[in-house]
């Protein structure tokens, strides 16, 4: 990687902030296979009012939209006056902690075909805990003059580090316009210079940072075990995920109605039932009523398991008033 390639900024909000900035026009819009991080919302919308389009995937066992859904996505903003100019994904996903596959080159393409901007999050990068062969999806582009042009990467020190306080992000670029861009206006969100040169410290020192991302993900690994070991011994659905820190969490049978009032519902139940709080579907823009994101990397595993506890008693109780009713 070049370095003059990097920009630099205080986290990766602030990078996304900047890279909509430079990209869109107010009243552009972005797509974002859902389900997506709620806060993707804020982060193109609040200052330079770019809409988010959520792409509704119909395969449920990766969640990868097609390439006719995205078309129909991009039609339907055209119809509201929605000029698409972005695909934004991540990668490690979240909510769903998978990873895209080679397959999904397919979508890059189209949307650098249609001279599109193709940013991939990539902030749990060194968090991938199971079999994976896949590379940064900017490495599979077949052209570089496409990849320099359309196809950019962020990442950060808050997720895979832990390190959210600090605020640095950084994008990967060979955009010369954004680059240039970056240059004058990345001083409004610019990483101090005590900031950066205890992280060069830190990054430079091999043995601790192979030591630190190896063991991170064998934390990782374990209690995500111990997380689906819970699910399954009361036959909860989830998505099997290999990286980031979320399990997304298939809670249909539970709800009273298919709606996202009985989301909500049921959301709440569990808040105050279980002191466990869990991310509603519909906050990641999902389709589907009943979803929910679970993030487990917050605590250790002692505390997992009284969650896991606590989630799996409040499931069979559900289940034995729902059989009683209807006896």
């Amino acid at each position: 990687i070049d370095p003059s390639h990097i920009c630099i900024s205080s986290g990766v909000t602030a990078v996304l902030d900047l890279f909509f900035f430079a990209t869109c026009d107010p009243g552009d819009g972005c797509l974002i296979p859902a389900p997506y991080f709620p806060a993707f919302d804020n982060d193109m919308n609040i200052r330079n009012e770019v809409a988010p389009l959520p792409v509704q995937p119909k395969d449920t066992h990766t969640y990868i939209p097609t390439v006719a859904e995205m078309d129909a996505a991009v039609d339907e903003a055209a119809k509201r006056n929605v000029r698409a100019r972005v695909l934004l994904i991540t990668n490690p996903g979240n909510p769903l902690g998978t990873l895209y596959p080679e397959a999904t080159l397919k979508l890059l393409l189209w949307a650098v075909r249609r001279e599109m901007h193709v940013l991939s999050d990539e902030i749990y990068a060194n968090s991938k805990f199971g079999y994976v062969a896949q590379n940064a999806v900017e490495e599979k582009l077949l052209s570089p003059e496409m990849v320099a042009e359309f196809v950019h990467t962020a990442y950060g020190m808050s997720k895979d580090f832990g390190m959210n306080g600090f605020r640095v992000g950084c994008l990967h670029t060979k955009n010369g316009d954004l680059l240039n861009l970056w240059q004058n206006m990345g001083m409004f969100a610019a990483v101090s210079n005590d900031t950066q040169h205890a992280l060069a410290v830190m990054l430079q020192d091999d043995t601790f940072v192979d030591f630190y991302v190896e063991e991170n993900k064998r934390r990782l690994k374990n209690s995500y075990n111990l997380l689906t070991s819970a699910f399954t011994s009361v036959k909860l659905n989830y998505m099997p995920a290999c990286a980031a820190m979320f399990c997304w969490l298939d809670l249909r049978s539970l709800l009273t109605e298919c709606t996202f009032e009985a989301e909500r519902a049921l959301w709440k139940e569990i808040l105050e039932d279980c002191k466990v709080l869990l991310t509603p579907g519909e906050a990641c823009h999902y389709a589907e009523p009943g979803f929910f994101r679970v993030c487990y990397a917050s605590m250790p595993p002692e505390h997992l398991q009284v969650a896991c506890t606590r989630l799996t008693s409040f499931v069979e109780k559900k289940r034995r008033k729902r059989k009683l009713s209807s006896a």
